[in-house]
């Protein structure tokens, strides 16, 4: 592994790695009324972006890191979106 793959590889590493904490709060309380949906569907969109991008330019730790944020994203996209839903449901 050359240098600047490694240095990929541990900026991939820790930038999903920094993702996973808030992650697991958001999904193991389910509490999202602290949370941006204008911020998480640039997250998912753009973690998406770089997935393809990694895909194209055949760079494994960026698929691999793009892909797990974008799954957790996702995730805590459509708890946010749920969580709207219910409560307007509530009014």
């Amino acid at each position: 592994m050359t240098l600047i793959s490694l240095t990929g590889a541990l900026a991939a590493f820790l930038t999903t790695a920094a993702f996973v904490p808030q992650a697991y709060k958001t999904i193991r309380y389910r509490a999202t009324d602290d949370l941006s949906l204008a911020t998480f569907s640039m997250l998912l969109i753009g973690t998406i972006l770089w997935l393809v991008y990694g895909y194209y330019i055949g760079d494994l730790p960026l698929m691999v890191a793009n892909g797990i944020t974008a799954s957790l994203a996702g995730l805590i996209f459509l708890l946010k979106v749920r969580s709207m839903r219910t409560a307007r449901l509530r009014r």
